[in-house]
């Protein structure tokens, strides 16, 4: 059967061909495909190099009837965590170059798509932000030669928090801010929710609080005009919390924390929802409730959630209170 010959070709070689081998079986293409990834997946615990070059054959596979791009979908972003996991970073780089002439084969949504959740992946590999922002200025490039404006302003909106995160506050507000008006001519509610977000982080990071309360309540009026993903209105919350905080008004900036803290954990967003529970317990230790502050981390999401930066607000607290019982 053609699950054996798969197998046959796989020892010889020549997996990338497996699909032109023309033999009556019940199973779809897809569905054998899901089975060798399972197999990959597997595979790269006790040999990474083969693992990687089996998923470099599915995703070069020829498709002329899009009746595998699930499943090669499936094995770029296998093959992405693989090499963030490993640290490969140029690795990783380049594969994202190699997988373009994909690109052009499939809807230009779904390429966005999947370009954006690369971006993702490589966003997890420490101190790459240099690269990340190099890799966005080369694909911005791309963008414009292949007539790509759809990907390329949420690119840009990458570049642009990338910017914000080095620091390099002038270029990434020049960038956003025409980002944000080429978006309203097109009316892309929710591109401008995200870069309206961004714009907001930027100003605060300039301490021009006033502006950066201008962008967010931008932000929310795209939001209210369109269904906003729950992961998205989440980081409204956030920058909505850190904008309380930032005016002394702890209080409601809490409300904000939780309401981003559910966002984010039903959205299965551990690292933004650990973030939020730190901020939560922040505003509790600035406001002097120490039994909420041990309430919380008691709580099955505070066990869920609690690691190194947890373990450290507690030490702060501790510090706090002995820093007040040597003052009385």
């Amino acid at each position: 059967g053609i699950t054996r010959e798969i197998h046959s070709a796989t020892a010889a070689g020549s997996f990338a061909n497996m699909m032109e081998v023309e033999v009556e079986h019940k199973e779809s293409k897809g569905e054998l495909l899901q089975k060798k990834l399972e197999d990959i997946r597997a595979l790269e615990e006790t040999d990474v190099e083969e693992a990687i070059k089996r998923y470099k054959a599915i995703i070069a596979l020829v498709d002329e009837d899009g009746e595998i791009v699930a499943e090669k979908t499936a094995a770029i972003y296998a093959l992405g965590e693989l090499y963030a996991q490993k640290g490969r970073h140029q690795d990783l780089r380049n594969f994202i170059v190699d997988t373009r002439p994909f690109f052009s084969t499939i809807a230009k949504a779904k390429t966005a798509k999947i370009l954006k959740e690369l971006l993702n992946i490589f966003g997890r590999i420490p101190e790459t932000e240099k690269l990340q922002a190099e890799f966005c200025k080369d694909t911005i490039l791309w963008c414009e030669k292949e007539g790509r404006s759809f990907l390329k302003q949420r690119v840009q909106a990458r570049l642009a928090s990338l910017l914000l995160g080095m620091q390099q506050y002038k270029d990434a507000l020049a960038l956003i801010n025409k980002l944000v008006k080429d978006v309203k001519k097109i009316d892309d509610k929710i591109l401008l929710v995200e870069i309206s977000i961004i714009e907001s982080r930027i100003h605060l990071a300039l301490k021009n609080v006033p502006k950066a309360k201008g962008s967010l309540t931008a932000a929310r009026s795209a939001a209210n005009a369109i269904y906003c993903p729950p992961s998205l209105q989440a980081e409204i919350d956030i920058q909505s919390g850190v904008l309380c905080s930032e005016e002394g008004d702890y209080k409601t900036a809490y409300s904000y924390f939780f309401e981003g803290f559910e966002g984010f954990d039903s959205s299965k967003n551990v690292v933004k929802a650990a973030q939020c529970l730190k901020y939560m317990l922040m505003v509790k230790i600035m406001t002097n409730q120490s039994a909420d502050v041990y309430n919380l981390i008691n709580t099955k999401v505070g066990v869920k959630y609690a690691g190194t930066e947890v373990a450290w607000l507690l030490c702060l607290k501790v510090l706090t209170a002995e820093k007040s019982m040597r003052a009385d």
